[in-house]
């Protein structure tokens, strides 16, 4: 049984604040934006332990002969039973990962977190793929690469399979890349990719408390993004609290002094202002 490795949120947070588009330890920081607001306890131990166990269970299936994508497949989908949520696809448990790992089901960038750390805790390399509504990941080892759809049961995806799939996700008509060429993301815009998810079903909701909570996660991975900064301050105002609020559309304005938000900005926060006088 292999060991799990001590979990500590708040290092792996600030390790991702730090590492530019360096490869990070993809699947414990993205659990780390799941626990980072809860108690340490031995549940976040307990959770270290299920990664560790998928990475050792890959990397035993490739010695044993299995290709990576069918190791991937075997160990995620048949031994534990990941699958792509259809049902509730839109619920938020499905983009936070300690939900995921104990639903066993999420939406394709999720599971492809789980899939990227496994592959890459079997000796390969992984890397998310941006193709619009849809997540895959390119994985590789001993100089051959695989495009895999977690969403479907970790299918192998050919030249052919990917083409029809590209074709629905950019549209009919439109020019569709090369596999080869579709973009790779760093693991920095797969977590923003991930917490996004939750943005915008908290959006939805005008759920101000959770946005607000949401983006300042986004925040720590993205610090200059103008619109996160603007959207912290909205809904910041929302659950009133002005002086978060008109610090954060303050900074935001700093950063796009241009933006096309900048009248709406300027208006909402002159009446904060107003407010604590």
């Amino acid at each position: 049984m292999p060991r799990a490795t001590h979990f500590d949120a708040a290092a792996l947070l600030r390790k991702a604040e730090a590492a530019g588009d360096a490869d990070l330890d993809l699947a414990p920081t993205a659990l780390a934006f799941s626990m980072i607001d809860l108690p340490q306890s031995g549940d976040a131990d307990s959770y270290m332990a299920h990664l560790t166990a998928l990475g050792a269970a890959t990397r035993a299936s490739c010695a044993k002969g299995f290709s990576l994508p069918e190791a991937l497949a075997r160990v995620l989908v048949g031994e534990y039973g990941y699958h792509g949520d259809i049902d509730t696809y839109d619920d938020i448990a499905n983009a936070d990962l300690a939900s995921v790992i104990d639903r066993r089901k999420g939406i394709p960038v999720s599971l492809g977190i789980l899939f990227i750390w496994a592959a890459r805790q079997a000796g390969g390399t992984a890397k998310g793929l941006n193709v619009p509504g849809h997540f895959l990941l390119a994985a590789g080892i001993k100089g051959e690469e695989y495009i895999i759809d977690p969403f479907n049961g970790g299918r192998q995806l050919d030249d052919e399979d990917l083409h029809a799939l590209l074709q629905r996700m950019y549209g009919r008509g439109q020019s569709v890349p090369e596999p080869r060429d579709l973009p790779r993301m760093s693991d920095r815009a797969v977590l923003i990719r991930l917490l996004n998810n939750i943005r915008t079903r908290v959006r939805e909701r005008s759920d101000h408390v959770h946005l607000f909570e949401i983006v300042g996660k986004m925040m720590r991975l993205s610090p200059r993004d103008a619109e996160l900064w603007y959207e912290r301050g909205i809904s910041a105002a929302a659950i009133e609290r002005p002086a978060a609020a008109i610090e954060a559309i303050e900074r935001a304005l700093a950063l796009a002094p241009d933006a096309h938000w900048r009248g709406d900005a300027a208006r909402t926060l002159a009446g904060l202002r107003r407010s604590l006088n």
